[in-house]
This record gives C-alpha cells, structure tokens and sequence, in this order.
C-alpha cells in the first residue's frame, strides 16, 4: 500500500465519525424527536401549517387544554354534544327566541339552578329602602295595594263594602336594579261613619305598582260597593273599579255587579261595585289581578263582595243576612257583613265590609298592602 492509499484511508476513518455525529445534531435540530416513534417536534419558531397537524401524529390522540389558546374560537358545528353540566356557558345562549320547533333539548344536567334565594317580607303600612344583596341574579317583585274601607252609615240602610286593593308582580336581572330601591306598602283604606276610605298604592320604586281599592258609599240610604283597584289606577267611592278597562258599577235592580271579564288587558282591572235598589242587592264585580268589587246595598240586607285570584277580595257590604266577603287565592279576602259593625278586610288588600244604620257607627277597616322581594343568586 503506497503513502497516496494510507492517506485516503485516513481521511475517511477521520472524516467518517464527524460527518455521522454532524448527522445526529442536525436532525436533532431540524425536526426529528427519537424519544417517541411517529412524534415529530417542528424547529423553534416555524409555523404550522393547514393540515400539518392530524390525528395520526398527535401522541395519544389527545389535545390538551393548556395547548388551546384562550382567545381560540371553535365553531359551534364542531361541537357534537354535551352532556358534561357547567361545559357550555349561559354566554353562548344569547338568542333562545330563534331556536326552531325541531332543535334539539338541553339536557337538564346543563341547566343551572339557583343554589339559594332571599326573602324579604314588608307587610306593614311604611317606605322604606330596599338593598339588592350581593351577587343577586334574578329580582321577584310581588305587590299589593291597600284595600278600601266599607261605608259607615248616618242612614236607615246598610253601607257599601270597600274594593279589594290590586296585585302586580315583575321579574328583573338584578343588575339591571340599583343598589338600594324605596318602596312603600299601602295602608287600607280608613274606616269612617259616612264613606269609607280608599286604600293606598303599594310600589317598589315606581317600577312594580298596585293600585288601591274604593271605599264603600255609606252616606245615604242607597249605598254602592267601592270599585276594586287596578293595576294602572285606584278604584273610586261610585263604584268603579281602577284602570285598565276596569268593571263598572252594577246596574240597579240587577243581581251582579260589572265583572271583569278577561280579555284585552281588562284582566288587570279592578271589579266593579255592586250598585244599591230598592228591589234587588249587588254584589261587587270579579276580578284576577286588580281587586274585587265591593258589595252594594239597599235597605237592610247585604250583598257580597267580588272574588278575585291575586288581588284582595272586596269587601260585603252590610246587611242583616250577613253577607260573605270577597275571596282571593294569593290575597286577602274582604271582610264580612255583620248585624252591626262591618268587619275589616284581610291582609293583603282586602276591603272593608260596610255597617248597618242607623246609629253612626264606622264601616270595616280595609286591610293593608304587602310586598314580597325574592332574590335568586
């Protein structure tokens, strides 16, 4: 072997281990990960790429968390279900109105629930101040007006019995409520020997208001029942009941007082007051949110009060047959006819019934208002 041959030989076994090392250190660079097969580690800073990455190379076929940007959008037809409670946030409902006929349920696991609620009762004639609790989500406002009082009596015949005060309720997002919010409860109506008085309104800060119920007419022989209040106006002394489209006094010589029939918004008026004949007795009007009626007289019988399902019953007016108040589900019934004095109304916004003359005395208290506040958290 000749010097030429030695030196080649020498180059390679020199230049053969450098080349193979410069071999393993670029790959390691420049994309290959030995650590685990099929992995592949792109070189800092490259980007990737439309379909570089698929499921073929993801180890274990599994993306983690923490590798999806927080500010990532997915879009919605990507999402074939969820049935995990809390995976979708209430954010991504922002059009339930739009939802066709032929979607598909939320399963219940995902609807959340109010986890405790806040009650808080005024039940006593007052203003006060109400202050949302801390992390309040839904408000609950239920109202009632005062009830009016019957009709005292300086006449021969029975008086008339007081309107039922009205009802209101509202839900509100309680962030769209201030932090503290007046309110005021409604007395009933004030008793007295001629007509009696009306009740007042019941509001939670001008947003939720319930009207209050006429007092019963008590100052002559003839006396008509108060109208029930309403959820826009108060009932009236003749007998009317309080806005919208609210029920009218009854007809002399007829049986019933106006009801309020439900139907364009008249279900939110008051009852209207049985009117007073020579012939025939009057019962106060029905009504569902405003309040009843309160019953007409003639002589010395009696007539009962309207019936109502949220507002308060009206009030009987007074008579020797002792008539029955109004009645109401969620209000106060109106009070009943007695052979003297007539009996106050029930809380929340009952009216008063009416007395029997003659003698001066005062008709039947009608009953406070009433505010519920419910919050949801």
């Amino acid at each position: 072997m000749d010097q030429k041959q030695k030196r080649k030989i020498n180059k390679f076994l020199v230049a053969g281990p450098v080349l193979f090392f410069l071999g393993i250190f670029l790959l390691s660079v420049f994309g290959v990960n030995f650590a685990a097969k099929g992995a592949v580690t792109y070189p800092p800073g490259s980007l990737l790429q439309t379909g570089d990455v698929t499921s073929g190379i993801i180890l274990n076929g599994t993306i983690l968390n923490e590798d999806i940007n927080a500010s990532a959008g997915i879009v919605n037809s990507k999402i074939a279900s969820s049935t995990t409670a809390g995976f979708v946030s209430g954010a991504s409902f922002y059009d339930l109105s739009s939802v066709p006929a032929s979607a598909g349920t939320i399963p219940s696991a995902n609807v959340g629930t109010a986890t405790s609620t806040d009650i808080q009762t005024y039940s006593s004639a007052t203003t006060t101040t109400w202050t949302k609790p801390a992390g309040a989500k839904l408000v609950f406002i239920q109202v009632w007006a005062g009830g009016g009082a019957g009709g005292g009596n300086n006449g021969s015949g029975g008086a008339g019995g007081g309107g039922g005060g009205a009802y209101n309720e509202k839900w509100y997002e309680a962030s769209g409520l201030s932090a503290t919010s007046s309110l005021t409860v409604g007395a009933g109506g004030a008793t007295s020997t001629t007509n009696g008085g009306t009740g007042a309104s019941s509001t939670f800060s001008g947003l939720v208001t319930a009207h209050g119920g006429g007092g019963g007419k008590g100052d002559s022989v003839s006396n008509t029942g108060g109208g029930g209040g309403g959820t826009m106006a108060s009932g009236t002394i003749s007998g009317v009941g309080g806005n919208p489209k609210p029920g009218t006094l009854g007809t002399a010589g007829v049986a019933t007082g106006d009801s309020n029939v439900p139907g364009q918004g008249n279900v939110f008026g008051g009852g209207g007051g049985g009117a007073a004949s020579s012939t025939a007795l009057a019962v106060g009007g029905d009504s569902t949110w405003g309040g009843g009626g309160g019953g007409g007289n003639a002589n010395a019988g009696g007539a009962s009060g309207g019936n109502c399902t949220y507002g308060g019953g009206g009030g009987a007016s007074g008579g020797t047959n002792l008539a029955a108040g109004g009645t109401s589900t969620y209000g106060g019934a109106g009070g009943a006819g007695t052979a003297t004095v007539g009996g106050a109304g029930t809380a929340p916004g009952g009216g008063g019934a009416g007395t029997i003359g003659p003698g001066g005395a005062a008709g039947g208290a009608g009953a406070t208002g009433k505010i519920i506040i419910t919050t949801f958290f």
